[in-house]
């Protein structure tokens, strides 16, 4: 699964009434759906920059 499931998972498991639904695991061949971890990134990175 992407976008770091495996890191959310657990840290939301030690709150309670918080949990992560996958609607359909297997829509992650959609190019949007693949490109947004990347846009993320890329909008994170250029946010650091401007208040470096």
């Amino acid at each position: 699964m992407g976008f770091g499931l495996e890191y959310l998972e657990p840290a939301l498991a030690t709150q309670k009434s918080r949990s992560i639904l996958v609607v359909d695991p297997n829509g992650m061949t959609d190019d949007r759906v693949r490109d947004l971890p990347k846009g993320i990134v890329s909008l994170s990175a250029r946010l650091y920059e401007k208040n470096s």
